[in-house]
């Protein structure tokens, strides 16, 4: 791991896989590690398909990259687990940071930042976390960018600048510059949750939720909010504002490839599936694989 600038090594670099599938909206990420002072690394993940992210340290001044040299998600190099020899050169980066505060003007505690380049919503730059104060920062390459936001529950997500989704979130154009003040306040919003189990009923964990309208474009729908992985009792659970709309979930099978299912259960595409009207906080989205 070295700078593209001085060739210096670099150390503390995070290095992430991710499952390597069309659209990177659900993506999870399966296993990190971080380089040592000699910009060395070693990455132990299962058997799979992998994009693999490179995430500097904030005061490095170095932008993200995913292997070989890509700025995005949907632009990487799939590579199998079996694969040593991913040296990486990070690029002179600036920054985009802001705070995350909730409507009761508190830091929105664990929140998460997530940035995409304005061409497709379904691919994927980068991200980072808030610290205990809300405060925020990524470093990204020169380039035009959307920025969405997210808090567990009851906050609802968004795209900066107050906007609901990915279609008319404003862009934030990075050119040679930092670009400070992106930040947002969240509000509350309505619970789904419910309880994800195979067919014999046992419950399954690490499966994602998502929430979903229908889009104009060529992928099948806008992503409006996506839960963290179900718990050991299958449980999940995410945050939406009143609204109606088609809700996925989001697996993986034996050979780590994923795969989506639509409520209530057999469909796997989005125009099979049943509307969801959220009105008010519900717990009985569930789902049982066929």
């Amino acid at each position: 791991m070295r700078s593209a600038e001085t060739c210096a090594a670099v150390e503390d670099v995070v290095v992430i896989a991710y499952a390597a599938h069309r659209g990177a909206v659900t993506i999870s990420s399966t296993e990190a590690t971080g380089s040592d002072g000699s910009g060395l690394f070693t990455l132990y993940v299962p058997t799979g398909i992998y994009h693999v992210l490179f995430i500097p340290p904030d005061d490095s001044g170095l932008a993200s990259r995913w292997w070989p040299r890509e700025p995005s998600y949907l632009r990487a190099i799939s590579i199998d687990a079996a694969r040593d020899g991913l040296d990486m050169q990070l690029p002179k980066g600036f920054t985009i940071s802001g705070n995350v505060i909730t409507d009761t003007g508190a830091p929105a505690q664990q929140s998460y930042i997530r940035i995409s380049p304005s061409s497709d919503t379904y691919d994927f730059v980068t991200s980072t976390n808030a610290d205990r104060d809300g405060h925020y920062k990524v470093t990204v390459t020169s380039g035009i960018y959307k920025v969405q936001f997210f808090a567990p529950p009851p906050w609802i997500g968004q795209w900066w600048n107050k906007r609901s989704s990915y279609a008319n979130a404003d862009e934030v154009v990075v050119s040679a510059k930092d670009v400070g003040d992106v930040s947002v306040r969240l509000s509350q919003g309505r619970t789904m949750s419910g309880r994800v189990a195979a067919a014999d009923s046992t419950p399954l964990e690490d499966a994602f939720a998502f929430a979903a309208l229908p889009t104009t474009t060529n992928w099948c729908c806008e992503f409006v909010a996506v839960s963290g992985s179900s718990n050991a009792d299958g449980v999940y659970r995410l945050t939406l504002p009143e609204g109606t709309y088609r809700v996925g979930f989001l697996f993986s099978d034996a050979d780590g490839r994923p795969y989506a299912l639509w409520w209530p259960g057999a469909a796997t595409a989005m125009e099979s599936s049943r509307p969801v009207v959220i009105e008010g906080d519900r717990s009985d989205i569930n789902l049982t694989l066929p």
